[in-house]
């Protein structure tokens, strides 16, 4: 990048979905018409866990670190720059930010999404913030808001349908199905003994959004390989209601060792509520229940 004049945006981009995307678009499509090169500045760190306070909760996140890298990658920038989100990066004002991008990365432009407000200085009105942001030294391009069939494209948006299962929502948002990944665990073995032998994920909670418990339809990426299959989050009030929730998966027509391995859970639709069973042989009935629903809704979904 050194020499080359260079076209940025700033953003913590959770989930990389459409609306990222599109402001993606609009950089490359800005540092096409100035001979430049296309910039995404980004944070390992969610700014709320440094600047959120110890009361404000922290939102659960779409992907983590790794997978926004990658995803990012996929979107044709010519460079991607992961910075760590510290008290002294947020204590920089968006003046002295967009001087450093101007001094050190030859940015000749800066596009921001329509809800960016990154730098330490505040203002109480519009008016106010964007007489500041005129007075940086390089210019700001405004890029505004994406809807998809009328729904603002936002990750906070994403997060509500993930937590309430519209997972379809989500899909449509994000442009592809949510998921999340986890590396399989030695569980307790009971779904041997119903002939639903599921793998156990061990998933970070803090970091990764999670749906609310129950049953959902899902598909399971093992080492490259995609299984239809069920999963299910919750504490298993069948089997003495455990104190935390765990995420367990059913593969489809699979056989062999998972213990060790990292797998990837994609989620297509909520298909019950988690609830408990007066035995495990009326739990077994209803799961052959549900495996009959699921392969139905796969097989409908793959043939559209």
């Amino acid at each position: 990048m050194q020499g080359s004049k260079s076209v940025a945006t700033v953003g913590f981009f959770d989930g990389v979905h459409l609306g990222h995307q599109d402001l993606l678009q609009r950089v490359r499509t800005e540092a096409g018409k100035m001979g430049a090169k296309s910039v995404v500045i980004t944070f390992a760190e969610h700014p709320l866990t440094v600047v959120g306070g110890a009361s404000r909760k922290k939102p659960l996140l779409l992907c983590d670190r790794r997978d926004k890298e990658m995803l990012l990658s996929q979107q044709g920038m010519d460079f991607i720059l992961m910075l760590h989100f510290t008290p002294e990066l947020a204590a920089i004002t968006g003046k002295d930010f967009a001087q450093t991008l101007h001094d050190k990365c030859n940015t000749t432009a800066l596009v921001m999404g329509y809800d960016n407000h990154f730098g330490s200085k505040r203002f109480s009105t519009q008016e106010e913030t964007q007489a500041y942001i005129d007075s940086w030294a390089i210019p700001v391009i405004r890029h505004e808001a994406l809807y998809k069939d009328d729904i603002k494209v936002s990750s906070s948006v994403i997060r509500s349908a993930v937590q309430s299962g519209d997972f379809a929502k989500a899909w449509s948002l994000l442009g592809r199905p949510y998921s999340v990944k986890g590396i399989v665990q030695h569980g307790s073995k009971i779904g041997r003994s119903i002939e639903y032998p599921t793998a156990n994920i061990e998933i970070d909670p803090e970091h990764e959004l999670v749906p609310a418990q129950g049953i959902f339809v899902s598909e399971v990426i093992v080492e490259g390989t995609r299984y239809g299959g069920m999963s299910y989050y919750g504490q298993r009030p069948t089997l003495g209601h455990d104190e935390k929730a765990r995420m367990e998966v059913f593969l489809f027509d699979f056989s062999g060792d998972l213990y060790g391995k990292e797998v990837e859970i994609l989620f297509y639709h909520y298909l019950r509520a988690d609830i408990k069973f007066y035995s495990l042989d009326a739990l077994a009935e209803q799961l052959r229940k549900d495996e009959i629903d699921s392969r139905a809704f796969l097989k409908n979904l793959h043939a559209e």
